[in-house]
């Protein structure tokens, strides 16, 4: 993938305010519905939306996923912001954690308010064993706004050494994260963003009880990167031709 390509992704996403430790502004956390809550994403941009894989059915219909933005509480049902694109990784496979990522292009462009935002893809490899963010909402209590909080990240050598216990073969691509205290994530987590200096570095896919033994599964956005890139440019071209204002509607 061409540098600048990446480079060019990485700054139309905003991001100016990176190497900052403290908890990221998560208003560019949306809900996505297919008319029912199916998974949260990132708003990259404002036509594009990071979420995972496995949140569609392997016959979606496109009309009848939508996007929510700018709200911090769930709904059950919702018909939201319609899409003009929605691309799976060609490799994801419901046993394919590594390439459980998506990328949603909104028909018209969203434009940033005090209540909707964007952030930053990950533009390089995170460090191993370090803090990170997470957000989002579990459908399993709709009352209940936006959670985040603070995970650690396990190394590489002890994520695989776990989930060893599990697959037969470690994919490459993923990130471990063990959240004690009842911060784990649960039903309705799917595509919820981890956070590391203001960019999204991974996407929440599998829940396995966010322990020591057991931790909770992200796939690495950076990994991904030429997924991203290359769904980007596509869509742009599948777009050409067809111009609207930005919006600046909520859920």
């Amino acid at each position: 993938m061409s540098g600048l390509l990446w480079l060019a992704l990485f700054i139309s996403s905003g991001a100016a305010n990176k190497h900052v430790d403290k908890p990221p502004n998560f208003n560019f956390v949306v809900q996505i519905y297919d008319p029912k809550y199916v998974c949260a994403g990132s708003l990259i941009s404002a036509r594009l939306v990071l979420t995972a894989a496995h949140c569609f059915r392997q016959a979606f219909q496109l009309n009848r996923i939508t996007v929510r933005a700018g709200e911090t509480q769930l709904v059950d049902t919702f018909i939201g912001l319609p899409l003009r694109e929605l691309q799976r990784h060609s490799q994801y496979s419901p046993y394919n954690v590594t390439h459980d990522i998506a990328l949603l292009r909104l028909k018209d462009p969203l434009a940033p308010n005090r209540r909707i935002g964007y952030m930053t893809v990950c533009t390089q490899r995170h460090p191993d064993a370090v803090d990170m963010h997470m957000a989002g909402w579990s459908s399993l209590n709709m009352k209940e706004p936006i959670r985040n909080h603070k995970v650690p990240v396990l190394a590489r050598d002890k994520c695989v050494s776990l989930l060893n216990q599990t697959f037969e073969h470690v994919p490459e691509g993923v990130i471990c994260v063990t959240a004690p205290n009842g911060k784990s994530l649960g039903y309705g987590d799917s595509g919820d963003p981890l956070v590391y200096e203001n960019e999204v570095c991974g996407i929440a896919v599998a829940f396995q009880g966010s322990t020591d033994i057991y931790p909770d599964i992200y796939t690495d956005v950076y990994f991904n990167r030429d997924f991203i890139s290359k769904a980007t440019l596509e869509m742009d071209e599948n777009a050409k031709g067809s111009t609207s204002r930005p919006k600046s509607a909520v859920g």
